[in-house]
């Protein structure tokens, strides 16, 4: 059975700038250098410079690298998401951090197992507080991701394009959603009918008019930039094929295969 787990998952990123704040290594991040966020956040063991140093080498290993680069910086984000997890288990960046690592390492390996351990950790969050706005867009994320996959990832996993529209009606009534996680909700969109696909150019066009807060949110315009003319053509081979060139770890499934699985000596819970 051929999977595509987290495609994209972009929405994980989804966080108000104060969220981080006091994380080692924000202001590199914000700024884009992410590198340097890495060298930074790990100069401290606090559960916030932790998350952040996951987010990082998400950032490097899903858009800046390739090959054994990315699966490293993928393999460094579980470890600092478990890591961040297990000093605050409550901490939600954490969760969906490493909830979108676990995707993108299930993906890699073909693994239901992981993809299934990656929702979980989103529905953790939810269990605590059902109304959250940004757990909701992302569970909505991983439905649409994986039913968009096909017949057999959609009956192996349960995902349904119809649970993705109800976690993404949940969170735009819950609260606003930021750039990323609109980006998630595009994503959706394209994949509909043609009154979707209207809808998605329609909030492309609202997505390009907010003030990016940090430099990945304006990574993310780009991509949205990117894939407004191939909505806009209505094929929806062609669609497809530019949703999976913006997404993070494009081709994972092609160069991140020879690679060793990444050793879990404890999984966070």
């Amino acid at each position: 059975m051929k999977l595509i787990i987290a495609a994209s998952m972009i929405g994980l990123f989804s966080f108000p700038a104060f969220a981080q704040e006091k994380a080692v290594g924000w202001n590199e991040f914000k700024e884009g250098n992410f590198e340097a966020a890495v060298t930074a956040s790990a100069s401290d063991d606090s559960a916030d410079s932790l998350t952040l140093n996951c987010r990082s080498n998400l950032v490097i290993g899903g858009f800046q690298t390739k090959g054994d680069e990315a699966i490293s910086a993928l393999h460094n984000a579980l470890t600092s998401c478990q890591k961040a997890i297990e000093k605050d288990p409550d901490h939600v960046i954490a969760r969906m951090s490493y909830a979108m690592a676990l995707g993108f390492e299930g993906k890699r390996l073909n693994s239901p197992s992981l993809a299934t351990k990656s929702r979980k950790q989103i529905e953790k969050i939810l269990e605590k507080n059902p109304d959250h706005a940004l757990a909701n867009g992302a569970l909505g994320g991983w439905h649409s991701e994986v039913a968009a996959a096909g017949f057999l990832a959609r009956i192996a996993l349960g995902a349904k394009r119809g649970k993705a529209k109800t976690q993404f009606n949940k969170a735009i009534e819950a609260g606003s959603l930021d750039i990323p996680l609109k980006f998630e909700y595009i994503r959706y969109l394209a994949r509909g009918k043609k009154a979707e696909r209207a809808q998605a150019i329609q909030e492309i066009d609202a997505l390009l008019e907010l003030e990016p807060g940090f430099a990945f949110e304006e990574m993310v315009q780009e991509r949205a930039k990117r894939l407004r003319p191939v909505i806009e053509t209505g094929k929806s081979k062609a669609i497809k094929k530019m949703l999976n060139e913006l997404s993070p770890f494009f081709g994972i499934t092609k160069w991140g295969k020879k690679q060793p699985a990444y050793k879990f000596d404890k999984e966070a819970d």
